[in-house]
């Protein structure tokens, strides 16, 4: 199987869910685990975004929950120390950053761009005039001198606004990306489930005398509704104390009993959404390129693997503390102590994308149409079309299975060889906003095999395509991570943002 991926004859991501489907009918007829199978044979790769290859080291878990921990405290005080932007974000690997605003502010000019958020990430303090022209290599008396005192000006403007107004836009943004990372490292510090964490309510903590830590209830949905506990001890306190101060300055005096929570796109309190960590994961990568990001799944094997491993494999203690069951504990976390132990498999839900997605194609990548320029092509609602001839046709790799193009469902346009993109952010808004819209759809759906097959190849390929885009042109990435943003606070494209208030009529999200 291995030669025949190397020889281009089977694609990685085929091999691989051939080689998981062995390893299910070896475990069957061999009444053992499917984990004993994967932990003794040479694991196909393929190579999924968000999946490391290898198990995450113990050191990086430890740097990781550091730099979480520092970003967190500087929040903490510009926000409730009132302090003056910059903030100075900064890693363990001494990776400085000082964040002046989102990623929303990049003016562009004719003929030369003057990228003042990644520059001014470099200073703590606005670097005068003459210096600003010395690094953007202008001439004293340049004709883009004017231009670059302008945007100078206007960032000495925006910099006193925001030190002014203690409740400035941008202080809520930092708020609400203190309290995503918050949930993040209260479960690098309890080993709690996603969803548990999500949906913990603040009216359930109670203090546990005998250990002078805290406890919390909370649903874990996937257990069917069971009621969870998790606890985090006496060193974490402080931390967890200006959380909950945070909290209160984000919610202000409006009802809710999240724990966590944050604002959706029609500024409702509720949980924090699996889009707003990814939203946090690209934000993070972006200002600390050397550190390795930790999934809420990779924290909690983490935990467990800690318990196992201090407590010399003691899985009783480890299924209780961490509220699952014995079975769980030895199926799916004992292993995970020894120091070479096999990837786990992966989620439930991430292998039905993955399987639905290799299904629909040929290869692992297939390519989309960039237009840099204006040319003459009919505006869709998803990018391009650039052709007059109403005849579509799949774009070469994508296979029978795979959304057949049809000009009357724009979002099967993006399956089709005359599909192109602008690089620019209109069209960027519109593939994000259709890509918001698809999220809330997901949550009525019953059926969620055949919703990734309709739709989740759809959020593939939106995928795919920014990924071409960014890659294609740097000076476009923080502008989509600064679109997703927007979109994720309401600003959606006109045409979808129809779709989504005529759903929101007829009571199909909420």
């Amino acid at each position: 199987m291995l030669a025949d991926t190397d020889e281009e004859n089977l694609a990685a991501h085929t091999a691989k869910q051939y080689q998981r489907n062995a390893a299910k009918l070896i475990a069957y007829v061999f009444d053992c685990h499917e984990i004993d199978i994967v932990s003794q044979a040479m694991q196909v790769q393929s190579q999924r975004y968000d999946v490391p290859v290898f198990p995450i080291a113990k050191e990086d878990h430890q740097k990781t929950y550091a730099t979480l921990l520092n970003v967190f405290l500087e929040i903490y005080r510009i926000v409730m120390q009132g302090a003056d932007f910059p903030a100075h974000f900064q890693s363990v690997d001494q990776e400085d950053f000082y964040f002046y605003s989102g990623f929303h502010h990049q003016t562009e000019k004719q003929h030369i761009q003057f990228d003042m958020q990644n520059y001014l990430a470099k200073y703590p303090i606005i670097p005068a005039l003459s210096k600003m022209l010395a690094d953007f290599e202008l001439e004293e008396d340049s004709e883009y001198r004017k231009r670059v005192r302008e945007n100078r000006n206007q960032a000495i403007r925006k910099l006193e606004e925001r030190n002014k107004d203690k409740r400035h836009l941008e202080r809520t943004r930092l708020a609400s990306y203190g309290l995503a990372i918050g949930m993040l490292l209260f479960i690098a510090q309890t080993g709690a489930n996603l969803d548990t964490a999500q949906q913990l309510q603040l009216d359930t903590m109670e203090i546990l005398p005998s250990t002078q830590g805290r406890r919390f209830s909370g649903t874990k949905s996937r257990a069917g509704d069971k009621i969870v506990r998790p606890e985090f001890g006496v060193k974490f306190e402080p931390v967890f104390r200006k959380i909950l101060e945070l909290r209160e300055w984000y919610v202000q005096d409006e009802a809710c009993d999240f724990v966590f929570p944050l604002r959706n796109e029609i500024q409702q309190l509720g949980p924090v959404s699996n889009g707003r960590l990814q939203l946090i994961k690209k934000f993070l990568q972006r200002i600390f390129p050397k550190m390795a990001w930790i999934t809420p799944q990779e924290w909690r094997k983490h935990v467990s693997s800690q318990y196992v491993e201090l407590s010399d494999g003691d899985l009783l203690l480890e299924a209780e503390v961490m509220g699952h069951s014995l079975d769980t504990a030895r199926n799916n976390y004992a292993r995970t102590s020894f120091k070479d132990a096999a990837q786990q498999i992966s989620q439930f839900f991430n292998e039905l994308r993955e399987v639905a997605v290799a299904q629909t194609r040929t290869v692992e990548r297939i390519p989309v149409q960039t237009l840099d320029e204006t040319v003459d092509v009919q505006t869709l609602p998803v990018g391009a079309c650039t052709t007059t001839n109403l005849q579509p046709e799949k774009t070469l790799g994508f296979t029978k299975q795979a959304p057949t193009p049809n000009c009357q469902q724009f979002e099967h346009c993006l399956f089709c060889q005359h599909y192109a993109v602008h690089a620019d952010d209109e069209d960027v808004r519109k593939l994000l906003s259709l890509k918001s819209l698809l999220g809330y759809i997901k949550q009525k759906a019953t059926d969620l095999i055949k919703w990734e097959q309709q739709f989740g190849v759809v959020l593939h390929r939106i995928d795919e395509v920014l990924n071409d885009l960014s890659d294609t042109y740097e000076n476009l990435r923080d502008r989509i991570f600064s679109i997703q943003e927007e979109v994720e606070s309401g600003d959606l494209h006109a045409y979808w943002l129809n779709h989504f208030e005529l759903l929101l009529d007829l009571g199909w999200i909420s």
